[in-house]
């Protein structure tokens, strides 16, 4: 099994009815875009090792990828990693990611 991580963005429930009209959500991975779907698992084959990941979005008719503070994420060899990223209670608050412990 390759190293992979699994990421979901979710909006704070307060302002996802606007979000998820207004703005189309971002993951990003060592510098890379990659766009994603609200709620939806994003997943990717990475090396073993760091990565610098956030979450951000982008709102219609933008190209501002706005939101994102970048964390650094350690991927085991052979392991799936899975984040959480969610926004804070105003759209202007950074997304926060959260590693899911598996048992």
């Amino acid at each position: 099994m390759p190293s992979s991580l699994v990421i979901t963005v979710r909006p704070h429930w307060i302002s996802s009815t606007f979000l998820r009209v207004f703005a189309k959500p971002f993951v990003s991975v060592d510098g890379v875009e990659y766009p994603t779907q609200w709620g939806v698992h994003w997943k990717s084959v990475v090396e073993a090792g760091d990565h610098v990941v956030s979450a951000g979005i982008r709102y219609r008719g933008s190209e501002i990828l706005m939101g994102q503070s970048p964390t650094t994420f350690t991927v085991g060899k052979d392991n799936e990693t899975t984040l959480i990223a969610r926004n804070g209670l105003l759209n202007h608050t950074p997304f926060s990611l959260t590693k899911i412990s598996k048992n």
